[in-house]
This record gives structure tokens, sequence and C-alpha cells, in this order.
């Protein structure tokens, strides 16, 4: 009974886990088709490592002007 339930719960965690693993891979793919890479776990970074520069810079050069 003990080893149904634990292979029963085993089954379910793997599918739970491909399924998580399939649309990952979807959600991937369907961001890189719209050209919108900026908002994947990888793009999200690299925008605020390029924004926040230039977003400085920009408050730099206001705040100077005034």
């Amino acid at each position: 009974m003990i080893n149904d339930l634990y292979l029963t719960q085993v089954a379910l965690e793997k599918e739970s886990r491909s399924m998580t693993i399939q649309r990952f891979e979807s959600d991937l793919t369907d961001k890189k088709q719209d050209r919108q890479e900026a908002s994947t776990f990888y793009g999200k970074p690299l925008m605020k490592r390029a924004i926040e520069p230039m977003a400085l810079k920009i408050m730099e050069t206001t705040e100077g002007g005034s």
C-alpha cells in the first residue's frame, strides 16, 4: 500500500516536472518568435544592465542643466 502511494507520487512529480519544462520551452519559443526576448529569463537582467546606466546619465544631464 505505502509502496503504491510512493510510486504514484513519483509518477505525479515526473509528470509535473515534464509539463513545467514543456511550458517553459514553449513560452521561450513564443517570446523569441514574437521578438520579445527582453521579457525572457535572460533578457530581463540584460535590459536592466543596459537601461540603468543610461537612466543615470540622463538624470545627471538633466540635473546638471537645471
